[in-house]
């Protein structure tokens, strides 16, 4: 399904011992508002991009705020550009992980292949790289929407959307 030339989207491919239906996958994508790919990555490229990630992740707590004598609040007025503390126990954290995640990212066929059948082939690029990191004991974290729609009176074709990739 996948080549050099894009994607087919009326047939299925296999990719990490995964059949993958890229038709239905779009389909349920624009009923659902969201879809779950398994195994994107494999389990090696899961391991690195978690080991970088939670090596920025400690740096930016340790070297940026904890050793300059800052200290880190709940929400974005009590956070800093480098990390936010979302809800108690949950982070998010920009920093450094364009450099360490983006070409994985925009590179990966099967996103490729998605971000072409939702938005438009070759219309598309990635705007922010983000690690969200959830300890034990946070709350669930609600459905929620990153941004505004562009329209709230009319339902538009999708024009930008999240990808997840668990790193446990």
């Amino acid at each position: 399904c996948l080549s050099n030339l894009g994607c087919n989207f009326s047939r299925s491919c296999r990719f990490m011992s995964t059949i993958f239906d890229v038709g239905i996958s779009l389909e349920n994508f624009h009923q659902d508002g969201f879809l779950v790919v398994p195994n994107v990555f494999d389990e090696e490229e899961v391991a690195s991009f978690c080991t970088e990630a939670m090596v920025c992740f400690h740096e930016v707590l340790e070297e940026k705020i904890r050793k300059g004598g800052s200290q880190i609040g709940i929400g974005i007025k009590h956070g800093f550009k480098e990390i936010v503390q979302r809800h108690d126990k949950r982070f998010e954290m920009p920093y450094k992980m364009k450099e360490i995640g983006a070409e994985k990212f925009a590179n990966n066929s099967v996103l490729k292949c998605l971000a072409d059948g939702i938005l438009g082939k070759d219309e598309h690029h990635i705007v922010n790289v983000s690690l969200v990191v959830s300890a034990p004991g946070t709350s669930d974290q609600g459905w929620h929407a990153d941004g505004p729609h562009v329209s709230v009176t009319e339902h538009l074709p999708c024009h930008v959307f999240n990808a997840f990739i668990p790193l446990v």
